[in-house]
C-alpha cells in the first residue's frame, strides 16, 4: 500500500504536504509513514485506499488545486501567521 501510495504521489507530481493534507495527516506524520518509520492505522490507511481510488477512478489534480491546497496549509501554520503578523507590523512602523 506504501509503495503504490508513493508511487502515485510521485506520478501525480504532488507535494507530501499536498498529500498528507488530502490524508488529514500532518506532513512529518506523512514523512514518517512512508518512510516506514511510524505505524498506519486503520483511518490513514482507510485514507489512502480512498486517494488510491479516487486516482484511479479519473480524478486529475490541477496546478490551480494544488496551490489552493498548499495556501490553505500555510494559513494554517502557525509560522506562517506569525510571519505575516511580523511583516504587517514592520509595515506599520516604516
Amino acid at each position: 500500500m506504501i509503495e503504490a501510495v508513493r508511487a502515485r504521489k510521485r506520478e501525480l507530481g504532488i507535494s507530501q504536504l499536498s498529500l498528507a493534507k488530502r490524508l488529514g495527516v500532518s506532513q512529518g506524520h506523512l514523512s514518517k509513514v512512508l518512510s516506514k518509520k511510524a505505524l498506519v492505522s486503520d483511518k490513514i490507511n482507510g485514507r489512502m485506499l480512498k486517494f488510491l481510488e479516487r486516482i484511479e477512478e479519473g480524478e486529475h489534480v490541477t496546478t490551480d488545486q494544488l496551490e489552493q491546497e498548499i495556501l490553505s496549509a500555510l494559513r494554517e501554520s502557525p509560522t506562517f501567521r506569525t510571519l505575516v503578523i511580523s511583516a504587517l507590523e514592520m509595515h506599520k512602523k516604516a
